[in-house]
């Protein structure tokens, strides 16, 4: 199954990259030189629709090809759910199928996550655990709802929710050389600001038939971890997107919505080389069809397809995630490109997820209905590391 799904991602990845080399290229090209005629505007239009389509598959087969290595890997591809000996699943039909629990706090603040998350507090909070298994399963789909998680941000579980004052470095001061002996040492101290990382309450609720539900046979850990992890996902995948975008220092001012090559230039110099080292670009998706086009000094495009499974598209030289959720080309001052060390931005998930279960929401139906409720919050720990480019649309 996995090698089925790698040879389709395959396949995708190969038909956009020659879409590109032979349709696209040769319409910027004219573009570049002349204006486009109507018919080229169309056939620009179609061959941008194209991309969109290849993106969200390429999206989504990398996902499923990511899911299933981690279920193969723990022998669970193939396997019956009902003998997982892993100790969510008998948790869930307890609250789902078999109804002699109304919910449970699914903790993740566990040994069995470690290997996985970084804990700010030693101590276990109570309830079931949340073993590797349903974490993969419920994780994944929230990496899928952010561009920002995808890139590289750092997860980590607290035990509790409430507002975390943090320093956060501002500037790093400056070291100073050549004094002579017994001369007092000085240089600048760096310069912190706070910031407070607080949570917010994530939830959704599901109907469900009967059915499928009291289906023996179902994969219960896949059910409610796809499902609570895909919408919770999305909304804390634009948060996430907005907050930090909201916080990262701006490095340049475009003219218009779309940058230069000089402007894409000094952005990627605005942050330090260390930071240059594991940075990637994260940009809106209508941004993402203008940096198609862009060339260098050489005539070579900035922007180059992934050919391989594995590896993200790359644009000068550094891994381009696509971001729905940044800011869209309207009237205003717009952060619609971000670049840097996404490892900065912290998201916070508190220690569990509380999910319930009740037979009278939907009685009349006769659907069940079943509620996930998550506490999770994202900040950036260093302005120094992410910078923003800032559009103009008159």
């Amino acid at each position: 199954m996995i090698d089925d799904l790698k040879r389709g991602l395959q396949d995708l990845l190969d038909k956009r990259a020659r879409l590109f080399e032979s349709e696209a290229k040769p319409l910027i090209d004219a573009g570049t030189t002349r204006a486009l005629t109507a018919d080229e505007l169309t056939k620009d239009a179609e061959i941008e629709a194209a991309f969109r389509r290849f993106d969200r598959g390429i999206e989504q087969m990398r996902g499923q090809i990511e899911a299933d290595m981690q279920r193969a890997a723990l022998g669970l591809n193939g396997g019956n759910p009902e003998k997982r000996d892993d100790g969510i699943a008998e948790t869930l039909r307890s609250i789902l199928v078999e109804r002699s629990k109304p919910g449970a706090d699914l903790n993740f603040t566990t040994a069995q996550v470690k290997r996985a998350l970084t804990n700010l507090t030693a101590a276990d909070g109570a309830g079931n655990t949340i073993p590797s298994t349903f974490w993969g399963e419920f994780v994944q789909p929230l990496r899928d709802g952010s561009s920002i998680i995808d890139a590289g941000a750092r997860v980590i579980v607290t035990a509790s929710g409430e507002s975390i004052t943090i320093p956060r470095l501002k500037t790093f001061g400056v070291a100073e050389s050549g004094k002579a002996a017994n001369t007092a040492l000085a240089g600048t101290d760096p310069t912190f600001d706070q910031v407070a990382w607080a949570t917010t309450k994530y939830d959704q609720v599901i109907l469900t038939p009967r059915e499928l539900i009291e289906d023996s046979a179902i994969d219960i850990e896949g059910l409610v971890g796809g499902l609570i992890g895909q919408n919770v996902g999305l909304k804390l995948g634009s948060d996430i997107s907005t907050a930090t975008a909201t916080s990262a220092t701006t490095a340049v001012t475009g003219a218009g919505y779309l940058p230069t090559m000089d402007e894409l230039v000094d952005m990627q110099h605005s942050i330090l080389r260390a930071y240059r080292k594991n940075a990637a670009w994260v940009a809106n998706d209508t941004l993402v069809a203008g940096i198609r086009k862009i060339k260098d000094t050489t005539g070579q495009y900035l922007w180059q397809p992934s050919v391989q499974v594995d590896k993200p598209d790359v644009f000068m030289g550094k891994p381009i995630y696509t971001d729905t959720f940044l800011d869209l080309p309207v009237a205003g001052s717009k952060k619609p490109l971000l670049f840097g060390d996404m490892s900065r931005v912290w998201v916070r998930l508190v220690g569990s997820l509380r999910l319930e279960r009740s037979d009278q929401a939907a009685f009349t139906n006769d659907q069940i209905a079943f509620k996930g409720v998550l506490r999770a919050g994202s900040v950036l720990t260093d302005l120094n590391a992410v910078k923003a480019f800032m559009s103009k649309i008159a």
